[in-house]
């Protein structure tokens, strides 16, 4: 269960798929853009579930670039 790595607008993504009964779940972490692995991520509230691991992962993912496009703008 390799998480999915992916990034969306600048900012990192990171899908922790695991099994929840007889389907699964998802942890959604996210780093906005230029914060560093060692600032730690910000949870995203996810609580889906789907009937297998990679359906679970494009859902979530699905659901935080919805999230993040929903985030106010940083000035420039």
């Amino acid at each position: 269960m390799k998480p999915l790595e992916t990034e969306h607008r600048g900012w990192k993504i990171r899908v922790s798929a695991h099994p929840a009964g007889q389907r699964w779940a998802a942890l959604v972490e996210a780093w906005a853009p230029g914060q560093s692995d060692k600032d730690g991520p910000q949870a995203v509230p996810f609580h889906g579930l789907a009937n297998s691991e990679r359906e679970v992962q494009a859902i979530a993912r699905t659901f935080v670039v919805k999230w993040i496009d929903r985030q106010p703008k940083k000035p420039a």
